[in-house]
C-alpha cells in the first residue's frame, strides 16, 4: 500500500499546501529574503506539513475503523496490523517534528504547532472525540485544518523575514479569519455530503443535527464571508496588494464568463454548495501562490528555482494553458 494512500495525500496536497505556501512567499517577500536563503525553511515547512497532515489522517482513520466498517466505507488502514499502523503513525509524527530543528522558532509558533497536535487528538480520540460533538467538531476541524496552519506559517516566515510590526499583525488576523471561515464552511459541506454514512455509523455530526438543507445554506453564507475575508487578507498583503486584488478580480470576471457564457449556467448555479469553488478555491490553490513567486523571481533570480519547484510539485493556473498548447501542437 502506498504511503500517499495511507496519508490521504489526494485530499490535501494540491488543495491545502499551495495557499499556505503563498502566505510563506508573501511573508518572505515583505522581508526581502533572498531566494537562496528562503529555500531551506520552505523545504522544511513542506516536510513538516506532509508529516502533520499524514499524522492527522492516520490518527483519524485509525479511530474511525469501527465507524467505517458499520458505514460500509473502505479504509486504507483496515488491512494493516496494529503494529504497522503504529509504525506509520510514529513515522508521520517524526516527519512533522524533525524539520522544526531547522525552522525559526518562538513561543508563538511552537504553541500554534502544539495546538494543532492537541486538536488532532481531541477531534479523534475519546473521551472528547469532538468530531461527534456537533458544532465543536466543525470548529475543531476548521481550526486544526485551516486557521492554525495559516497562522503557524505566517508567524514562522515573519520570523524568518524579521518582520513583526503592526501591519504584519493585522495581516495575520485577516489570514486567520479567512481560513477559519473557509474551514467551517468546508467542514459543514463535507459533513452534509457524508450524512448517510454517518447516520449508518451512528455518528452525530453538526450537519446531521442541523439537517442537510440548513447545513448547505449556512455553508453558502459562510462562503460569501470567506470571499470578503480573503479579499481583506489580499488588501493587507503589503506592496503586492494592488496586484493581488486586481488578479483576484480578473479571475472572478473570467470565471463568471466561463460559467455563464461557455457553460451556459444560470442563476440556479449559485444555489449549489460548491458554487464558490471555481471563484475562490481555484484562485487560492492555483493562482495565488504564483503571483508572489513571479514578483520575487523578477526581483531576485534566486527565487526562480523555488518557482520552478512549485510548478513541478503542485497544480497551477498555468496547467490548462500548457494542456491547450499541447493539444494544438
Amino acid at each position: 500500500m502506498r504511503a500517499a494512500d495511507l496519508a490521504r495525500a489526494a485530499d490535501w496536497w494540491h488543495y491545502k499546501l499551495p495557499p499556505l505556501l503563498a502566505v510563506a512567499y508573501l511573508a518572505l517577500g515583505r522581508g526581502e529574503v533572498p531566494g537562496v536563503e528562503a529555500a531551506a525553511p520552505l523545504a522544511a515547512i513542506v516536510a513538516s506539513a506532509i508529516g502533520t497532515a499524514a499524522f492527522a489522517h492516520l490518527l483519524n482513520d485509525w479511530t474511525d475503523l469501527e465507524d467505517d466498517r458499520r458505514a460500509g466505507r473502505p479504509s486504507p488502514l483496515a488491512a494493516l496490523a496494529p503494529a504497522a499502523r503504529s509504525a506509520w503513525l510514529a513515522a508521520a509524527l517524526a516527519l512533522a517534528l524533525l524539520p522544526w530543528l531547522a525552522l525559526p522558532r518562538s513561543v508563538t509558533n511552537l504553541s500554534l504547532f502544539a495546538g494543532e497536535l492537541v486538536l488532532f487528538a481531541a477531534y479523534s480520540l475519546p473521551p472528547l472525540r469532538l468530531k461527534e460533538r456537533g458544532a465543536a467538531g466543525a470548529l475543531a476541524d476548521a481550526l486544526y485544518g485551516h486557521a492554525l496552519p495559516v497562522a503557524l506559517v505566517a508567524v514562522t516566515f515573519q520570523l524568518a523575514a524579521g518582520t513583526s510590526g503592526a501591519a504584519d499583525r493585522r495581516w495575520l488576523g485577516a489570514l486567520v479569519a479567512w481560513k477559519l471561515t473557509q474551514g467551517v464552511a468546508s467542514a459543514l459541506a463535507s459533513q452534509a455530503r457524508d450524512r448517510r454514512a454517518d447516520r449508518r455509523a451512528g455518528v452525530r455530526s453538526f450537519a446531521l443535527a442541523l439537517g442537510p438543507g440548513r447545513a448547505y445554506a449556512l455553508a453558502q453564507r459562510l462562503g460569501a464571508l470567506h470571499a470578503l475575508l480573503f479579499a481583506a487578507a489580499l488588501a493587507l498583503a503589503g506592496d503586492l496588494a494592488p496586484w493581488l486584488l486586481a488578479a483576484f478580480a480578473l479571475h472572478g470576471a473570467a470565471t463568471a464568463w466561463r460559467i455563464h457564457f461557455r457553460w451556459g449556467k444560470r442563476a440556479s448555479f449559485y444555489r449549489r454548495e460548491l458554487a464558490a469553488f471555481p471563484y475562490l478555491h481555484d484562485f487560492q490553490e492555483r493562482w495565488f501562490p504564483l503571483l508572489p513567486l513571479a514578483a520575487l523571481g523578477a526581483r531576485d533570480p534566486g527565487w526562480l528555482a523555488i518557482a520552478l519547484a512549485h510548478l513541478l510539485l503542485f497544480r497551477s493556473g498555468l496547467d490548462p494553458l500548457a494542456r491547450r498548447r499541447r493539444r494544438k501542437g
